[in-house]
């Protein structure tokens, strides 16, 4: 029984991962079934470790983990919950110990999202597993690392009843217990929406948060533009310092991963949202140890919209980025980037598939920079994987032997983790929200509108302020208003 389903792992491996071009480090997993990716780590054995999730349509259905040999190819695959729990893996690190620590979310126990964390030893088994839920309250695991001392910080988003509390940090001890939990961006008044995306272990024995929020122009406080937010705590949680980028100049746009230079200064990407030119430009930001904004670059310049969400180092003190923009052309373009640290271009390699999004990269032992996206093709998405050597040139294959998953005294084999995990909640009870309900005239508007609000409008931490969003990029918000009365607003576009 056991040879049979050794023989079955590796035919289902055959299937799920294909080589496109025998020389060159392109690979596609998925096949007949569709996926999304999420993380991807270089392993103790020079492999690598994939994290995902497996959908339907574009509904998640289950967390999904795969560990690949140096070339690429598919050694074991492991899926977690069962159909109904509708689970997602968002992130995956390889621990002191070289097992494995996940985050993810699950529907398991209501119509909702919980983020859970889970720790696998190095044979992919089941640790301990935490699913942190509140009753009928979406709330998200997005990041999860590991500290020296042995700790896990994950970040959550949303683990709260009050609107105001997005941005969790919670601490485990080796053995899966909660040390503390924390939540940020609490002493701004005018941070508004804010959500983390990525967390980073700095050279300064610090967490850095990489988010964003919405924050207003203080010549029009009722309107909140998108803006990068750094946040950098101890490793106890303390916050050391909180960044809205561009709140003092006037920058609009969002970051969604960062790294640091061996001085311990910060460069992040995104999308910078610029008036004159006028464009949605992928885009660097650096900012200092100390939280300081030192500059900002775009790349490239003849962009209609853009976007860059995965950034490494090479050797040479150069970044690669994945990125992808529509030209002032029309043209759509899907690009890996070398730039120096200032935001020059020095080298583009572009790549002839029609990409969703890129979602992790990492640079790996030998200065290579792997990098992971995906792409739909007939209603069904793959995860893509694309590997470059230093001048941006497809890595070639390895001849030489490697040993994969020595640790583990047997082979591992693909099965399902079902998350019978321990249940963590709140320990305040749930406060019940009234969500309110707008008036607006017109209806439809134009230029102007006046919004008269509902009898009663729940309090929280922003000082009773209510922020409706005109588009994803630009929210009004009104605050310190009385029951019933109406608030004439102006619709000011950002571009």
């Amino acid at each position: 029984m056991k040879l049979a389903t050794i023989i079955l792992s590796v035919l289902l491996s055959c299937i799920l991962s294909k080589s496109i071009y025998s020389q060159e480090w392109i690979r596609v997993y998925g096949d007949d079934i569709s996926a999304y990716p999420h993380s991807i780590i270089e392993t103790y054995d020079k492999g690598y470790l994939y994290g995902g999730t497996i959908v339907q349509g574009q509904i998640p259905k289950y967390g999904w983990i795969f560990k690949t040999d140096i070339n690429g190819e598919m050694l074991w695959n492991k899926k977690f919950g069962e159909y109904g729990d509708v689970t997602g893996i968002l992130d995956i690190k390889q621990t002191i110990d070289n097992g494995y620590i996940l985050s993810g979310s699950t529907k398991k126990l209501d119509p909702y999202y919980d983020p859970f964390v889970m720790k696998l030893n190095y044979c992919g088994e089941k640790e301990w597993c935490k699913i942190l839920h509140l009753p009928y309250n979406m709330d998200f695991g997005t990041r999860v690392v590991q500290l020296p001392n042995g700790n896990y910080i994950a970040l959550l988003t949303y683990f709260s009843y009050n609107f105001g509390e997005r941005i969790w940090l919670m601490c485990f001890d080796e053995a899966g217990e909660i040390l503390w939990k924390k939540v940020y961006a609490q002493e701004d008044p005018f941070i508004d929406s804010d959500d983390g995306d990525d967390l980073l272990i700095t050279s300064d024995s610090s967490i850095l948060i990489t988010g964003k929020c919405y924050y207003p122009d203080f010549s029009d406080t009722n309107t909140y533009i998108i803006r990068p937010l750094l946040i950098k705590t101890d490793f106890e949680g303390e916050e050391k310092w909180t960044t809205v980028w561009g709140k003092d100049t006037q920058f609009y746009g969002h970051v969604f991963t960062s790294i640091e230079d061996n001085k311990g200064d910060i460069f992040s990407v995104g999308q910078h949202i610029s008036q004159n030119p006028g464009g949605y430009f992928p885009c660097l930001i650096k900012t200092s140890v100390e939280g300081e904004e030192i500059f900002f670059s775009n790349f490239p310049d003849s962009v209609q919209i853009g976007n860059a969400k995965t950034i490494a180092w090479f050797a040479d003190s150069t970044f690669a980025i994945g990125t992808g923009w529509k030209a002032t052309n029309g043209e759509i373009h899907y690009a890996v980037i070398k730039i120096d640290t200032l935001g020059n271009i020095i080298k583009t390699n572009e790549i002839e598939i029609a990409l969703y999004t890129y979602n992790s990269s990492l640079t790996t032992f030998d200065n290579k920079v792997l990098i992971m996206s995906s792409a739909e093709q007939n209603g069904n998405f793959d995860i893509y994987a694309f590997k470059f050597n230093q001048e941006l040139e497809y890595d070639t294959i390895y001849t030489q032997p490697f040993v994969y998953d020595s640790l583990c005294p047997y082979p591992i084999v693909s099965d399902t983790i079902l998350l019978d995990c321990e249940v963590v909640g709140l320990e305040e009870e749930r406060k019940v929200v009234e969500r309110p309900q707008l008036t607006i005239i017109p209806n439809p508007a134009k230029d102007k509108i006046r919004v008269i609000l509902p009898e009663h409008i729940t309090n929280h931490s922003l000082k009773a302020r209510f922020r409706m969003c005109l588009n994803p990029l630009i929210c009004i918000s009104i605050t310190s208003l009385q029951p019933r009365e109406s608030f004439p607003a102006m619709i000011s576009p950002i571009m």
